[in-house]
């Protein structure tokens, strides 16, 4: 199963560690979930996170501590349990990925304490467009709210969408 996923964050450098503020993710079958981090102090956010990220945030029942957080994820994408062998490893993809697959990695302690059978890599739709020749202004237009993690992560869906049916018609097959 496929999840796309998008996280808002604030980073302060090399001396401060990224602090995540939001985080949803949307299942190839158009489910999803939201989340907001309880733990993160927004006052310490920088002027564009507090234009740009924070007045899209809804708290409320969203707001969730990193236990919650990982309750969450593990009740929506399913770690493998024994040595099932009809299990099926999740595929995350991203957009501009790297620093939201840290920022997944660590909501369950590091890279290796994730979930058994989550992969320890984020497949990058960027990359692939790039890899594909696909130009930025070529992607479909983002219909939800940018730079909310759950708006974006549905357009990261779109976008994916789009790249498979562009190389499909590439190659000359139908959709």
């Amino acid at each position: 199963m496929k999840y796309f996923l998008d996280f808002e964050f604030m980073e302060a450098g090399r001396e401060k560690p990224l602090i995540p503020i939001s985080l949803g993710i949307i299942c190839e079958n158009e489910t999803g979930i939201y989340m907001e981090n309880a733990e993160a102090d927004l006052t310490q956010a920088n002027a564009w996170v507090k234009e740009n990220v924070i007045p899209h945030l809804q708290g409320g029942e969203f707001l969730l501590t990193y236990p919650q957080m990982r309750e969450k994820i593990l009740n929506f994408i399913p770690a493998k349990v024994g040595d099932d062998p009809a299990y099926l490893p999740p595929e995350f993809w991203g957009y501009f990925a790297d620093y939201d697959w840290v920022l997944f990695c660590q909501l369950f302690g590091t890279m290796m304490d994730l979930p058994k059978g989550y992969p320890y890599f984020c497949m990058d739709l960027k990359q692939l467009a790039v890899h594909m020749g696909v130009p930025r202004k070529r992607f479909p237009e983002q219909e939800t709210q940018v730079h909310h993690s759950m708006g974006d992560a549905w357009w990261n869906k779109k976008l994916y969408d789009y790249l498979m049916s562009h190389n499909r018609q590439r190659m000359g097959l139908k959709d």
